[in-house]
């Protein structure tokens, strides 16, 4: 765990370097040094929003295929069962994360620009259940019959 003093010098050195690009003469060079600086910022922001929740780590093969859709069935009889039965990460926990832990990671630069499963059955009609797209921060329901992405927490 990174202690709290180094994400606060982090986040000071980042703020020497001010938001708007009109006061530089070579404004391109500052939107390529705001470009590299982002996915840092991001990655604060994750360390400091929610450090209770470990995300499932996707790649391009096996249980954690990223481009691997599910229905919502699907998700946790064979996802979130393979994961647990394997122990991943040393951890038998696993779970879909709720439509507000999704909410809350929206814009993060490890999801994939789709929609994904929340574990949250939407209310006026339990066939439905929520899903939180990443590329817009669309949130809607829809049927749990249908195919979407999964990442565990």
């Amino acid at each position: 765990m990174i202690n709290e003093e180094v994400i606060a010098a982090i986040r000071s050195l980042l703020g020497v370097i001010p938001s708007d690009c009109n006061d530089y003469a070579d404004a391109p060079m500052f939107r390529q040094v705001q470009d590299r600086i982002k996915p840092i910022q991001n990655w604060l922001d994750q360390l400091t929003t929610d450090t209770s929740l470990t995300w499932e780590n996707l790649t391009d093969g096996g249980i954690h295929n990223k481009n691997t859709t599910y229905t919502w069935e699907e998700a946790t009889s064979v996802k979130i069962a393979a994961l647990n039965s394997a122990n991943y990460a040393g951890h038998n926990d696993w779970r879909l994360p709720t439509k507000e832990e999704l909410e809350s990671a929206f814009g993060d630069d490890w999801f994939l620009p789709s929609f994904y499963w929340s574990s949250s059955t939407y209310a006026n009609n339990p066939t439905d259940a929520w899903v939180v797209e990443f590329y817009s921060g669309y949130t809607c329901a829809s049927d749990k019959s249908d195919f979407y992405y999964v990442r565990a927490v």
